[in-house]
This record gives structure tokens, sequence and C-alpha cells, in this order.
């Protein structure tokens, strides 16, 4: 310090003095150091309790540099030089009575034991982060001001005799900017020998939760301790007080018992270390994936069936980007006709569980093994288990059994067979058989109805391996060949058809007839025989021929008809009538003269194609008299 003196820079920085050891001076001239640059005492002006000293006591030089430091009062009216900013306002604050406020000048000196004896043992500390009780003064004052009014205040305890009490927050000095306070009870002043108790409170200012928080106490020499709660660590005359953590706004008091065991002052210095741990915290979650796929164990090939996957979160953090990879086998296709769907989950909650459904149809039957893969975020993936979905039609078959010919008048009767050969029933069974042109119905079995030229029968269900069998009966009323088309269908089966074919024939029936006119005829005269062919059956006759034959009595004259006739001798013969349709008639006539008088007879024949056998033969008597 002396060579610092000799050198000359010393005006400009500040010299704090405490009295006892140097130790206990360097610490003192710290404490004040820090006090000159709390905001709650004015940069240019400090007025600090003092009391004089021997000058024995040893010192402590701390530069500061700051500029707005605090001035240093010191006893025996020792100047000090001051720098004070610049423009800074200069305010006083009055001095208390009984304390004096001291400059020191510049001073150089070639003995550190003379700049010691300048600083007289000034008893900075106590007023400034300890305690400090003399005879016969006043309540040491707070050297930083207590935590804001909105701020919980210490749990109080009976200070009915300590009317001294100090506090400084760590670190700054201000309540709303540090993190611990520190205030000491004391009482104002003890008899010596006696046993008395002070208090220190430390309080966690913060939001947070202080971690190794420990107390140091600074015991003075002249204090004997009788008890302290809690037990502290004690490193020679410090007493530590160590506390594992204070929570958020919360406060812990240590009490210490003694009595002074020697006539001064009792001067006891605290301080506090602690962690104050910015923690966050980051939930860890562990999000999952699961898969589940459910799909109907049989259906029909025209069925469109569902495979449906439910997807779910076990974890315990979201899943997102959900998705499911349903892959069709080979058969299978989806509405779109792909065989690859990729299903949207999206986002799955702890817990939660989505389904999602593909819709597939097959093209054969047969069975299918169905799976899909979930993914998701963060590389999430879960198989689902097989499904198998067996395809399966019905097979129909049907059968008819119609007569290959009726003649026209005659029903014919119909037999249709149903059968279901697959190892699946079929559903929605109908049959149908059309009804052609010319045709009429007769009979229909088993409830069929007759609408629109269709007959048809509802089987509903036919059981696999089942039959069924059905008829009706046609007529017809004309001649010729008649096709009809059955057909079975059933809820996917594939139509089945079958084609029968009936021809009606008919019958021809002529009728042959001959009337002569007039009868009887006298010999010389004539009469005229009229030949009548009907076709009275059921189908043309064709290729009609007439003839007829004269008797001996009588004469051919003349002959007439649908057709020319031809004389030869008694035999005439008529041109053949091509077609004689049903119910048509030809005529023929044959004029005669009665030669001798007789019953006379005339032989008329007709032939056609469809007659087999002997020709239709007719004859007609004749009266020829004389």
């Amino acid at each position: 310090m002396a060579n610092a003196f000799r050198e000359g820079w010393l005006p400009k920085r500040r010299l704090y003095f405490a009295r006892g050891s140097a130790p206990r001076a360097c610490a003192a001239a710290r404490a004040a150091a820090r006090v000159s640059r709390f905001p709650h005492y004015p940069p240019q002006r400090a007025s600090v309790r003092l009391a004089a000293g021997p000058p024995t006591a040893r010192c402590c030089a701390s530069r500061l540099s700051r500029a707005r430091d605090a001035p240093i009062p010191m006893p025996n009216s020792v100047d000090m030089a001051l720098e004070i900013p610049r423009g800074a306002a200069r305010r006083r604050r009055p001095v208390p009575s009984g304390i004096q406020t001291m400059r020191f000048s510049p001073f150089r000196s070639t003995s550190t034991n003379s700049a010691c004896a300048l600083a007289v043992a000034a008893l900075l500390l106590p007023a400034l982060t300890g305690c400090q009780t003399a005879p016969k003064e006043e309540t040491p004052a707070p050297v930083v001001a207590n935590p804001q009014p909105k701020q919980e205040a210490p749990k109080q305890t009976n200070t009915s005799n300590m009317s001294g009490a100090v506090s400084m927050a760590f670190p700054t000095g201000d309540a709303a900017t540090s993190a611990v306070l520190l205030e000491k009870l004391v009482p104002q002043s003890v008899v010596l020998g006696q046993n008395f108790t002070y208090e220190i409170r430390v309080k966690n200012l913060t939001g947070m939760t202080l971690e190794n928080v420990v107390v140091s106490e600074q015991m003075s020499p002249n204090f004997k301790v009788a008890s302290q709660a809690p037990q502290p660590n004690m490193v020679g005359m410090v007493a530590n007080y160590a506390f594992k953590n204070i929570p958020p706004r919360g406060s812990e008091t240590i009490k210490i018992t003694g009595a002074p065991n020697a006539k001064d002052a009792i001067s006891c210095c605290a301080s506090v270390t602690y962690n104050q741990m910015l923690c966050a915290s980051t939930l860890v979650i562990q999000p999952a994936l699961k898969v589940a796929a459910v799909a109907p164990s049989e259906v029909l090939i025209c069925d469109e069936f569902p495979v449906e996957f439910t997807v779910t979160n076990p974890g315990d953090g979201n899943t997102n980007d959900v998705k499911v990879m349903a892959t069709l086998p080979q058969g299978l296709v989806s509405k779109s006709g792909n065989s690859q769907v990729a299903l949207e989950a999206g986002m799955l909650k702890p817990g939660e569980s989505k389904k999602v459904t593909v819709f597939a149809k097959a093209s054969k039957t047969g069975s299918y093994a169905n799976a899909g893969k979930a993914t998701g975020a963060n590389n999430l993936s879960a198989d689902s288990n097989t499904v198998t979905t067996t395809v399966r039609q019905p097979i129909l078959k049907v059968g008819c059994n119609a007569p290959a010919e009726r003649y026209i008048g005659r029903k014919a009767t119909y037999e249709f067979t149903v059968n279901n050969s697959s190892d699946v029933q079929s559903q929605s069974t109908v049959i149908e058989t059309t009804i052609p042109a010319g045709l009429q119905v007769s009979e229909i079995s088993d409830n069929g109805k007759s609408s629109g030229g269709v007959v048809r029968w509802d089987l509903g269900t036919l059981a696999a391996g089942a039959s069924k069998k059905l008829s009706l009966a046609y007529n017809s009323n004309t001649a010729g060949k008649f096709n009809t088309t059955t057909s079975v269908r059933a809820l996917c089966a594939e139509a089945v058809t079958c084609p029968a074919q009936t021809e009606w024939k008919g019958i021809p029936a002529v009728l042959l007839e001959v009337v002569d006119s007039p009868d009887p005829v006298e010999v010389g005269n004539t009469t005229t025989y009229t030949i009548d062919v009907t076709n009275q059956g059921s189908a043309p006759a064709t290729n009609v021929k007439v003839a007829a034959t004269l008797p001996p009595s009588e004469a051919y004259v003349s002959s007439a008809g649908s057709t020319t006739g031809t004389a030869d001798g008694a035999s005439i013969t008529f041109a053949p009538v091509g077609v004689l349709a049903v119910g048509g008639r030809v005529q023929f006539k044959i004029v005669v003269k009665g030669v001798t008088p007789a019953d006379a007879r005339i032989k008329v024949t007709m032939t056609c194609d469809q007659l087999k056998g002997e020709p239709v033969q007719e004859t007609e008597s004749t009266t020829i008299y004389q």
C-alpha cells in the first residue's frame, strides 16, 4: 500500500478501513465497496456509522472501478480525496448524532504502519452485512433496503428484545434483482456474561429452488457460543449453516445463543453462497403403434367386402403422420382398381385408436390373405395380423325337357330342373322362360306367374347342392316350330340358360261331297253333279286331285270348277289343286245326260299328298226314267 501511495494513483481510488485483524479489515473493506454500489445510497454522499479504535488497527485497501462509488467516512477528522462524476447531483443525508463524516486527502508515506494508523479501526462491516452491538449506541440501521412490499415478509419471531435489524440482498443488493435476502435480528445491548439470542433469516427471493445454500457467520472473538440451531460446520471462527435447498419464496431461520466475554462491541458478519440452477424439464415420451386387421371370413364373388385396420397408439406421446399401407393379394383390387392402398390416419394421441378401411373385390373365387403395415413419424412401424377371406360363388345349372313335336290341339308339357352345384347357397334365385307368339300357356307349376310373355318362378334361396323341378304346358292353334329360352339367375351367380323347341303339326282332314241336281232325270235330259272338296283338318292339303267315272246310263256333256276338267270316255279328271288351306274349299261341276233308264251311280275320287293309302271315294245315285 505504501507503494501505491508513493505512485500517486490512490487519489482516484477508495480506501475502506476496519478495526481488528487484517482478514477482518479486508472483509469489511470489501463489504463497504459493495455497499457503495447499492442504489439505495446516493453515489455522491453516504453516511456510515463509525467508531474510533486504537491506533493499532490494521487496514486493507480495495480499489473500486465504478465512478459512482460512495464517499468513505473516516474517523479522527482525516480528509480523503473524493472524485465526484461531473454533472452528478450532490445530495446530502443528515448525519446522525455522534457520527463523523471524514475526508481523506492524498498523501505519500514510506511506512505501511503509518498508513494503517490513519485508518483507525472503523467498525464498518457491522453496519453493512453483520451486526455490531455497542453499549449506549443507537440501533444499527439496515444497509440494504428490505424486499419489495409485495414480497412475502420473513417469518417473524419474538423480537421484543431485538431492536437491531440489518438486511442485505445478494448478489445485487436490490431485493428486486437478487436471489437471497439475509436479515439479522440482534439486541440493542446485552449484559456482559449473560446469554442472549440473535437470529439470521435467509429467504429465497426467486421463483426457483436454491440449492446448497450456505450461510457463513464470522463469530466475534468476544462472543462465546452456547447453542446454535441448526448445528453448523465450524471452520475456525466461521460457522457454516448448510441448507440443502430452499424452495421458491421459502425461508430458513438460524438461532444463535451465547454471551459476551469481554466488554467490547460484538461484531459478527454473515455471507451467503448458493447454487441457483436454471432447470428445464423436457418430457421424454415414447409413442408407439399397433395395428389389427379384421375382415369377413367368407364373401360372395360379387361382394365388395371391407378389410378394416384399427391402428392404436399404446404409447405416452402423440404419434403423427400415421398411415396404414394395405397390399392386396393377386386377385383382389380396391375400388380404385389398385392393389396397394395407403390409408391416412393422421395423428394419434396416447391411447387413441382409429379405424381405416379398404374395400376390396375379388375377380375369382378362392382364399385371400390380407395384412397391413402401419407407419408413423419417428420411424415408427407395426405389422398387422393376417386375416383370410374365402371368396365363393354359387354355380347354377338348368335343364329343359320339351317334346319335339305336337299336333295342333294337343298340349306340350315343358319340364325344367334347376341345380345349385356349388358349396354355397344361391340367394334370390329366379327362373324365367319365354312364351313364343302363337303358343298359349295352359298350366304352370309351383306358383309360377305369367306376365309380359314370360313365365317366372321366384325360388329364393337354393341350398348348396340342392335342385328344384318346375313345369308348364303350352298349346298351339297353328302349326309350326316354336322356340323357347329358359334362364336361371341368382345373387353373385352367373346366369345360365337352356333353349327348347317344339314343332306343332296339323292333320289335313279333306271332306269330299257330291250332289246331283235334278234327280230324277228323264232320258234325254241332263243333270249336274256338284263336287265340293273342303279341308276340315289342321294342316293344309297339297296337290289335291279330283277324278270322276260316269256309269253306262249317262253320257258326259261338260265340266267346270276350280281347275280344268278333262273327259276321256267315261272318266273325267280335274287338274290338281296345289294347296288347299285349312278350312279352304274347292268346287267342281260335271254335266251329264241320261241315256237309258237306270239307277245310275257316279263315282268320284280325291287324293292329296297328306293322304296315305286309298284315295277318298264318294258316289252319287241318280234315277233315270223313260
